[in-house]
């Protein structure tokens, strides 16, 4: 294996970083959090996507169903989702077609 052979993934590296004080550990533990939420809404909406349903922009994390429109009339709100505040799972669906979902960052996501 030579230079040209390795692919740099920054999601696949750990980095093992000495902080200097309490608060700098605090902040990249912060960083590290929000990086896992960010990763873990992709893939939830990765799995709505699977699925068939296409994600609203914006999503609430507050684990409360949310209703959305699909396409069509702005009225339509046939889509709907919840995704847990501490983005580690969540359930979606289309009333209009009966598909829909669960996801959870442990387990694989199940559609129907």
């Amino acid at each position: 294996m030579d230079e040209s052979d390795f692919v740099f993934d920054p999601l696949e590296v750990e980095i093992d970083m000495e902080c200097d004080t309490k608060q700098e550990e605090e902040y990249w533990k912060r960083m590290d959090e929000e990086l896992d939420h960010h990763l873990n809404r992709m893939h939830f909406e990765d799995a709505m996507e699977a699925a068939g349903i296409t994600p609203p922009v914006r999503m609430k994390d507050d684990g409360k169903v949310h209703f959305f429109h699909l396409g069509g009339k702005e009225s339509d709100s046939l889509g709907w989702y919840s995704f847990a505040p501490d983005h580690s799972k969540g359930v979606f669906g289309n009333l209009k077609t009966g598909a829909g979902g669960t996801w959870s960052n442990h387990d694989e996501t199940t559609t129907k």
